[in-house]
């Protein structure tokens, strides 16, 4: 079973992608339910725009597949910034959707068995070690170093290697004082 989200301010709209998930799930025998391996996300809302959503879902979950759905094509380069998997213009088609939604499944699939969630200063934050070039320590706070982020928590690092050892990740070094010498 996996979990979507539809993001959107018209309830008929949310309303027709909600039913095509529906008939997407009897047709390929599968289960959906709502909260977040894929997200469809309205970019036009009254209180908060879908690409200001979008950052802040970022933040917080790297892997999700994001599928915009907007009403004019302009906003569509825009996505790139926040790796959208693709877009949807209104009116939606069925057909299109079916398209868009299952490759979007597949790469949300493909990063699920890559990927390990953390609990940071931001709440809880989904990592994928594609992303991931290195972890360190300092002060008693561990820096999680991504291509395009830096995650900073709590933790101890041998933890941190016992759970990226499944997914093959090594302590390349472990440095200490020389014993007798004084820390400055």
């Amino acid at each position: 079973m996996k979990n979507i989200a539809i993001v959107e301010d018209e309830d008929a709209a949310a309303g027709v992608l909600e039913g095509y998930i529906q008939r997407y799930a009897a047709e390929t025998g599968r289960e959906y339910r709502s909260i977040y391996a894929v997200v469809f996300m309205d970019i036009q809302m009254p209180k908060k725009d879908g690409m200001a959503a979008a950052v802040e879902l970022r933040r917080h979950d790297k892997n999700v597949s994001l599928i915009f759905i907007t009403n004019l094509v302009q906003y569509a380069l825009k996505g790139y910034e926040v790796d959208a998997v693709s877009f949807l213009v209104k009116p939606v088609s069925y057909y299109d959707f079916s398209l868009k939604f299952k490759k979007a499944l597949d790469i949300y699939i493909m990063n699920e068995e890559r990927s390990f969630t953390v609990n940071s200063s931001g709440g809880l934050c989904r990592i994928s070690t594609d992303k991931l070039m290195y972890v360190e320590i300092m002060n008693h706070r561990l820096f999680y170093h991504l291509i395009d982020d830096v995650i900073e928590r709590t933790g101890v690092l041998s933890g941190v290697e016992q759970e990226l050892s499944a997914f093959g990740f090594l302590r390349c070094n472990k440095w200490s004082w020389p014993t007798g010498t004084r820390v400055p």
